[in-house]
């Protein structure tokens, strides 16, 4: 009877090991099927913290909310006009990283024609930004970062008020910036404006 018992209980657990071994194999197919997919047949995305960034901040994969369209150009308006001898080839890699290649070069060019003046002149002066206002023209599809650049030379302080003018994409969850211009001034050329002067000049 005991003999009887200890053989159905050998047989029992036979059939548990392969029922084990069974439900393995599928778990192990499971997860290689569910890395395959991930791997396979999702694009990894990779988004950049940009200073500034506020905390609420909605970024998709085409479109960000103004707020943060705003923090990511106020942080490159405030790298482009703090460039110096000593930290251009940093401030290149940041901004290359936003800006499209086209526009980018044209960027990049007028930096080093920048820096290689600076360091003919031996200006030894800073350059930093004071950020006034923002806004966006949804007629000209253009946002525009006003503020002064301030110089500071010999423990002098000079600033004079300048408009940055930038055309903003969002693709594939990153901001790029396809056209970028600066003028002195407060008044941003919106269409309104524009508008109004090619009226003027009977256009």
């Amino acid at each position: 009877m005991n003999l009887d018992q200890r053989t159905l209980t050998v047989a029992e657990y036979r059939r548990l090991v392969q029922y084990l071994g069974i439900g393995l194999v599928c778990v192990g197919i499971i997860a290689v099927m569910a890395v395959g997919k991930v791997v396979f047949l999702s694009n990894p995305i990779i988004t950049l913290k940009t200073p500034g960034l506020p905390a609420d901040a909605v970024i998709e994969k085409t479109a960000f909310d103004k707020k943060t369209q705003m923090a990511t150009l106020l942080a490159l308006t405030q790298v482009i006009n703090s460039i110096n001898p000593n930290n251009a080839n940093y401030a290149k890699s940041y901004i290359e990283v936003y800006f499209d290649a086209d526009t980018y070069t044209k960027l990049s060019a007028s930096i080093d024609a920048q820096v290689s003046k600076m360091a003919s002149e031996h200006e030894l002066g800073s350059r930093y930004f004071v950020f006034k206002r923002y806004l966006y023209d949804p007629d000209k599809d253009r946002h525009f970062v006003i503020g002064e650049l301030h110089i500071v030379n010999a423990a002098k302080d000079t600033g004079e008020p300048y408009v940055y003018e930038y055309e903003l994409r969002v693709e594939n969850y990153m901001p790029r910036v396809v056209s970028y211009t600066f003028y002195k001034g407060e008044n941003p050329l919106t269409a309104a404006v524009l508008k109004e002067k090619a009226k003027a000049e009977g256009r």
